[in-house]
């Protein structure tokens, strides 16, 4: 038997999305996340509004953009 390390928060990487939606000169990009994926540092703002949609009660920091809770 083989183990298995699962993770359930934190391993995403929102890097492609965000850079994507730069690229296609998107003016606005709405994320649904519980925001505990990476963000690199040199990221610190985007070219567009940006809104994280958390399922939570919980209201993370981002480190740009507003967070709505949709829950």
């Amino acid at each position: 038997m083989i183990p298995l390390n699962i993770n359930s928060h934190g391993k995403s990487s929102y890097t492609l999305v965000l850079e994507w939606a730069q690229e296609e000169k998107l003016d606005t990009l709405f994320y649904i996340t519980d925001v505990t994926g990476f963000i690199p540092e040199e990221m610190d703002t985007v070219d567009f509004d940006l809104y994280w949609l958390v399922p939570d009660d919980f209201i993370p920091h981002v480190p740009f953009g507003k967070v709505i809770k949709v829950a």
